[in-house]
């Protein structure tokens, strides 16, 4: 069999990766040809123990150059190891006809690490996995719910190599190789990025540690991944286990970064867990949740949530620990929220009782051995080996016309499709029989499917905490943003060195901290409902502000008779708490709008959220700027047959007429910007076949990116011909 399997790249110290290389090389080894297309594999074709590993390029996924890969390596199966959404391209029309023409099919093998409240899957998800030829659920919870979504799946779990991950002959020994004598340790093997949730970590160790010096915390996490430095989630751990006086705690493995130059080797990945003898995972949901099983083939036990795909990996010889608190993420999907309390009595039995330790040790291992990477892949090429044909999905509608006829006989195609099928059949004699066949595809339809689903109920988790807005009408606040009191500015440079994301403002005239006047209330409700955070221990922002955050649902720190009192002894660990956890935020803030409408009445807190309302910019307003003239975006394609230059004189044409050229796409059409009206310019160009508008989504993830690329387009176009000189507009 010939298989491209798409995926991190097996030298990726990810998951994913640790998965792609175990299963790609087991199928190379069983005489199949396996070629990789690997999401951080850059400029050439690489090898990896001999299997091609091919680059991405301007897609961090691979859409822009896997028709071609598809096209020169014409494999049997196409196996795409990924979240569901990120491999909605592969529904696009040029994949699937390239799919339907080779008889080539798509498995698609992914993570479900939760569910909506009715345990299904969104619309848009679930539409990407029809389209796929196989579905291979990771997870026994992954093949539940895609079964409860009415689809049919294959489940092949990831594997571990039970020779390299196993209890070591001398676990003391283990332990002295990394400096850990007479140390209880917990191991905790997560990326530093928002779903493993490390500030609650931190909580856990925090809390266990106290009054144990001989506990260590060994994260095995790039305290600099680039993934700790986006918008949603901006976090410097170094400097959180220093503030939380965890210093001779928490360890992190020396020099490892979370790129493939930098990675761990899967020995030394397997010394760190021989020397633990606890490993805590504290993620939201996993759509396996690889670590636990590690942890269990090396005898260490396994602690994590009774949820999502983690249970399986632990209930019985672990700790299966309930949530806390649930939240809603932008797909609608429960996020499960780690109880703290129950994974410090879990460690805490274990530290207490070193039988009981040995005991679950030896269970962790015995349940492991199921899951050994040979057997994983004697199931995936018995699943390839008995995989259905290719599926023909019905992509045409088929007309009959007999000249003479009327044009009644073309009712059910698109107006004017049915027009221009008119005119040229028209002139045929009265009497002719021809047949019509339109092809309906559409370009990233199951990606907008997806989309759609997004931001329905529920919002994006992040770190620093943003709370979704709180009444109708109310906008969304601003990742990071928070409003102090001038006397905590203190407290809140502390916080930032922290979580840099964090934008600090002050309620003063020109927020001015030195100016003596503070913003009255009625100035402050338009803004205030934009900030996700409001702190004043120091009592002297304006008044009645927690009454204004309490009515609005603006999360406050300080002194207050409304608001519930927090947990921790000193302002910052307070403060770090409702930045960190989203689930105890969500219900504190319920219950201060409550304490509010008792104590002054629902017509006071209706009164604030109209004011704050009332005064948010009215784009549409005499005093608003002038809006900017209209641009509209159009994928354009070349007209078959069209001469291999036609896109540098379709460009040529777009530039002459006020146009920008946004991106050319691998599948040779552009993005192109125009002015109002532009679709009718475009199209009048003889070379143009195609038009079609485009809109991007802003509350995709995507969508940041794509902007970043077209504005640096447009720039460079912009100053080539003299639109824009350095600082601004001419």
């Amino acid at each position: 069999m010939r298989i491209l399997w798409v995926s991190d790249s097996p030298s990726s110290p990810s998951g994913f990766g640790g998965v792609t290389g175990a299963v790609c090389s087991r199928l190379a080894e069983h005489g199949h040809r396996v070629e990789i297309l690997g999401w951080q594999t850059h400029g050439s074709t690489d090898r990896w123990q001999g299997i091609p590993v091919h680059p991405v390029r301007r897609d961090q996924f691979g859409s822009d150059v896997l028709l071609t890969y598809l096209m020169r390596l014409q494999p049997h199966f196409v196996i795409t190891l990924g979240d569901v959404w990120w491999m909605s391209f592969l529904a696009d029309p040029p994949v699937q006809r390239y799919l339907d023409l080779a008889g080539a099919r798509w498995v698609m093998y992914y993570p479900i690490d939760g569910a909506d409240r009715d345990g299904l899957l969104p619309k848009g998800w679930v539409r990407a996995l029809r389209t796929a030829d196989v579905r291979v659920a990771m997870s026994r919870f992954g093949a539940e719910v895609t079964r409860a979504c009415g689809l049919d799946c294959e489940y092949i779990p990831h594997g571990c190599d039970l020779d390299v991950f196993r209890p070591p002959a001398d676990k003391d020994e283990a332990k002295a190789e990394l400096g850990y004598d007479g140390k209880f340790v917990i191991l905790s093997d997560a990326r530093n990025q928002p779903r493993k949730l490390l500030p609650r970590l931190f909580d856990v160790a925090a809390e266990f540690a106290r009054g144990k010096p001989d506990v260590v915390l060994h994260l095995h996490a790039d305290p600099e991944d680039d993934a700790a430095s986006s918008d949603l989630y901006s976090y410097r751990l170094r400097e959180d286990a220093i503030a939380l006086g965890l210093e001779e705690v928490v360890r992190l493995t020396p020099n490892f970064q979370m790129r493939a130059s930098a990675g761990l080797p899967l020995e030394e990945l397997a010394r760190l867990y021989a020397a633990a003898d606890a490993h805590v995972l504290t993620s939201w949901g996993e759509g396996f949740g690889l670590p636990n099983l590690q942890a269990a083939c090396a005898g260490v036990v396994p602690i994590a949530g009774a949820f999502a795909a983690s249970r399986e990996l632990v209930e019985g010889h672990g700790y299966a620990v309930s949530a806390e608190s649930t939240m809603l993420d932008e797909f609608g999907l429960v996020r499960w929220l780690l109880d703290r309390a129950g994974t410090v009595a879990a460690l805490e039995e274990l530290y207490q009782n070193r039988a009981l330790l040995a005991a679950r040790s030896a269970r962790s291992r015995d349940f492991a051995l199921g899951y050994g990477w040979d057997g994983i892949v004697d199931d995936w090429e018995h699943a390839l080996l008995t995989a259905p044909q290719r599926r023909r999905p019905t992509r045409t509608q088929s007309y009959e016309w007999v000249a003479g006829g009327g044009g009644e006989q073309l009712d059910g195609l698109p107006e004017p499709v049915a027009n221009a099928a008119t005119d040229v059949l028209a002139t045929l004699p009265d009497g002719v029989s021809v047949s019509v066949r339109m092809f309906e595809r559409r370009q990233g339809e199951v990606a907008a499917a997806i989309y759609e689903d997004a931001f329905g109920e529920g919002d994006e988790l992040s770190v620093p905490v943003r709370l979704p807005p709180f009444f109708d009408g109310a906008p969304r606040p601003r990742v990071g943003d928070i409003l102090v009191g001038p006397a905590d500015l203190g407290l809140a440079a502390m916080l930032r060195r922290i979580f840099p994301r964090l934008a600090i403002s002050v309620p003063t005239p020109n927020g001015d901290p030195d100016h003596p006047q503070r913003l009255s209330l009625e100035q402050l409700l338009p803004p205030l409902v934009h900030y996700a955070l409001v702190l004043d221990y120091g009592q002297d922002a304006t008044p009645g502000i927690d009454l204004a955050c309490a009515a609005l649902g603006i999360p406050f720190a300080g002194v207050s008779t409304i608001w519930p009192a927090l947990p921790g002894a000193t302002p910052f660990l307070q403060a770090r708490r409702l930045i960190t956890d989203q689930g105890f935020s969500e219900r504190r803030r319920g219950e201060a709008a409550r304490r509010a409408e008792q104590t002054f009445g629902v017509a006071v807190i209706e009164k604030l959220r109209t004011l704050a309302l009332a005064g948010q910019p009215d784009e549409d307003g005499d005093d608003a700027p002038a809006p900017a003239p209209p641009v509209e975006m159009f994928l354009v394609r070349a007209r078959e047959g069209a001469p291999e230059d036609a896109n540098e004189t379709i460009a040529e044409y777009v530039s002459l007429r006020g146009g920008l050229i946004l991106m050319a796409t691998g599948a040779d059409s552009l993005i192109v910007a125009m002015p109002a009206g532009g679709k009718a310019v475009l199209e009048r160009q003889e070379l143009v076949g195609f038009v079609g508008g485009i809109a991007l989504d802003d509350e995709g993830k995507a969508a940041r990116p794509l902007k970043a690329l077209f504005a640096a387009n447009a720039a460079r176009q912009m100053i080539a011909r003299g639109d824009l000189v350095a600082g601004g507009r001419r």
